[in-house]
């Protein structure tokens, strides 16, 4: 998988196509996770039929994205925002082991960059702290790929993973924002990662930690001691400090046009609004049904709706959704 694109016409999905005229389209879901169908066929209609088809499917890329259509072309026609499209367009792909796996390339090329900042930030602080950024991306794998197989992954192992995701992310942010670091976009694509990633990881570590503790904690707190902190990183990247240096790297380093350049930080701002929103969201549902089967029942009632709504789409873009491969593709979808 690339960078994501905005389609318009029937000819950008040209480069998609394999030997076997077949495409995958990548959607994403209204509550932020992504459905990926793969081989899905269409070179068998007649060229009119196919042009309604694809029409349909690009319809229904943008119909499930919650930037505006009007952004996501701003975005899009800045050829040096590639790599932020895959955030700034608000698909988080660190929700699932699918999705992952596309990040997990680029991030991991960026892996040596970043382990570069953070012992340079840990000297300058006095920090004495034992973690390397591609450590961290395969134990998030592990992470993910445990819960896929409804393996065991501890409480103490979340709280790490957690706290090691926290630890890179600040000292990021604060690189970016003492301006120390040459490569800024690569920066800001690692930071609202490392965001991503943390989103998910507190998601499941409160799940863990409430459950586990509930019955033993007598101060009226539900949540780990440090979980305020956080989710506090979410207001730093939310702070007009940050804000301003993402508007001045927009303009004077991508040359963005004043409306670009809004267009990148509302959307910077809206993926960062909606990561802390998701963590806080599960929070609620975690307390309100208090009860660790209920609350599995309900995650996978939700997950089944979204199949469900996978499954009606394709069946309204004439999909054969019996297809073994169209019925693993939308368990990917939240796996």
């Amino acid at each position: 998988m690339s960078d994501i694109m905005m389609l318009k016409e029937l000819q950008d999905l040209i480069p998609f196509k394999n030997k076997n005229q077949v495409i995958e389209i990548l959607v994403r879901n209204k509550d932020g996770k992504i459905k990926l169908f793969q081989k899905v066929a269409i070179d068998n209609l007649p060229q009119n039929e196919v042009k309604e088809k694809v029409q349909e499917a690009i319809n229904l890329l943008n119909k499930n994205n919650e930037i505006t259509e009007k952004s996501i072309k701003l975005l899009n026609g800045v050829t040096k925002l590639s790599k932020l499209n895959l955030v700034l367009s608000g698909l988080n792909l660190c929700a699932t082991c699918v999705g992952f796996a596309i990040m997990y390339q680029k991030l991991d090329k960026l892996s040596g960059k970043i382990d570069s900042i953070v012992n340079q930030m840990k000297k300058t602080n006095s920090i004495q702290a034992n973690f390397e950024f591609d450590k961290i991306l395969s134990e998030y794998s592990n992470m993910l790929d445990c819960r896929r197989k409804q393996n065991n992954y501890s409480e103490d192992q979340l709280r790490k993973l957690v706290a090691d995701e926290f630890d890179v992310l600040n000292m990021l942010i604060r690189s970016f924002q003492q301006d120390t670091v040459s490569d800024t976009e690569e920066i800001i694509f690692s930071i609202l990662s490392l965001a991503s990633m943390l989103s998910v990881s507190l998601k499941y570590f409160d799940e863990t930690y409430y459950f586990n503790n509930k019955g033993k904690i007598q101060d009226g707190n539900s949540w780990h001691m440090d979980h305020s902190k956080w989710v506090g990183i979410f207001d730093r990247l939310l702070s007009w400090d940050i804000i301003k240096a993402i508007q001045d790297h927009g303009f004077l380093e991508l040359e963005l046009n004043t409306t670009e350049n809004d267009c990148y930080y509302i959307s910077f701002l809206e993926q960062v609004r909606k990561l802390k929103q998701d963590v806080e969201d599960n929070q609620v549902l975690i307390e309100s049904t208090d009860d660790q089967e209920l609350y599995n029942t309900i995650i996978s009632e939700l997950d089944q709706q979204i199949i469900d709504e996978i499954e009606s789409e394709l069946k309204n873009q004439g999909v054969n959704t019996e297809n073994e491969a169209i019925k693993n593709a939308m368990q990917a979808a939240v796996a």
